[in-house]
């Protein structure tokens, strides 16, 4: 069976297989030359990259000469990226029950409008569903940055609110590449699946790549289909696309666009704080500085007393508090200076 065949009919002629990596370079290169919008061009634009600012995105159309030579993401990463995914896309369907067509292919999708492409790295089939796979491979120590469970979110409240310790329950840029997939692609999920695991002697051996792998755990976070999450999240980029690419303004390095009307940064994990927050974010806040000014005192006064005892010629001082307690400071031989009675 063809690997759209498992594609609703009405959504098929959005995608396109190619006959292999170079084929799909070579397109991708072309299309973002022409102004067309990619996921990891939409997170650029948006300013959440790690990899492209604003400028960046815009140099690459209008100024490439200004670029550096070293732009965008290591080689080395992204070579293993590609060597993982069909290790990863055999455990998501080990742990999912859910099937997965394509990830040793090329392919993209195309939102009908012809601006934003997508090159998904799997067709996923869960039930009577069908989506998006995005395949990810991370470190064992982010762990804690990802849902330690299924997680199935719809809108940007249901993101903020599955925040884990202020942050959003994955990177930005993988949530915008996730919501990019569904406006290209009509189809009604985008499963990010994410394997932590390292480089190691001995483990799962991976064709393409010089090492064995340790698996460590895994990740899912599902993007449903919300069409005012989609549409709130399309004009943003498409409003960054008409001023940077089509209107060749150039934007501010590493400045992120203000498209977000009331919210400021919808993909920021955050929100205003509200009633007795206020208070008391602005006196920690407070609290803080006063706390770093004071640290920053007693290391003076350590400082000062230690150069003090030493040019004396002895190995401490004592005195009386004003509350009549005895307090001493000491050298050891190791040139530490010790505080006693406070």
């Amino acid at each position: 069976m063809h690997t759209l065949d498992h594609l609703p009919a009405h959504l098929r002629d959005r995608f396109l297989l190619y006959a292999g990596r170079d084929e799909w370079l070579a397109a991708r290169i072309e299309r973002t030359a022409a102004g067309a919008i990619g996921s990891t061009t939409a997170s650029g634009l948006l300013g959440l990259s790690p990899w492209a600012t604003p400028w960046d995105v815009w140099a690459r159309v209008h100024a490439p000469e200004r670029l550096a030579p070293d732009d965008g993401p290591p080689a080395r990463i992204l070579e293993r990226g590609l060597a993982m995914e069909p290790l990863i896309a055999s455990l998501y369907t080990q742990e999912t029950g859910a099937q997965s067509y394509g990830s040793a292919e090329y392919m993209t999708a195309t939102h009908p409008g012809g601006i934003i492409t997508t090159s998904p790295d799997a067709i996923v089939v869960d039930g009577d569903s069908v989506g998006i796979g995005e395949w990810k491979f991370a470190a064992p120590w982010t762990k804690d940055e990802y849902p330690s469970d299924f997680l199935e979110i719809a809108t940007l409240e249901e993101l903020d609110a599955a925040a884990i310790r202020g942050r959003w329950p994955a990177k930005r840029q993988y949530i915008v590449q996730a919501m990019c997939h569904l406006i290209a692609s009509g189809l009604d999920f985008c499963d990010l699946f994410i394997v932590f695991g390292q480089d190691v002697k001995l483990g799962h051996p991976v064709e393409g790549w010089d090492s064995h792998v340790a698996v460590e755990g895994t990740s899912r976070l599902r993007i449903t289909r919300d069409a005012a999450t989609l549409t709130t999240v399309g004009q943003a980029i498409m409003a960054a696309h008409a001023r940077y690419i089509v209107g060749g303004e150039e934007p501010e390095d590493g400045r992120q666009p203000a498209l977000w009307g009331d919210r400021s940064d919808p993909l920021s994990g955050k929100r205003d704080a509200e009633g007795a927050e206020v208070e008391a974010l602005a006196e920690l806040a407070d609290a803080k500085r006063e706390a770093a000014e004071m640290d920053a005192r007693v290391k003076k006064l350590r400082a000062d007393l230690r150069d003090s005892i030493e040019a004396s010629g002895k190995v401490g001082i004592r005195t009386e508090t004003s509350e009549g307690g005895k307090v001493s400071a000491s050298i050891s031989k190791k040139g530490t200076l010790s505080i006693r009675g406070i």
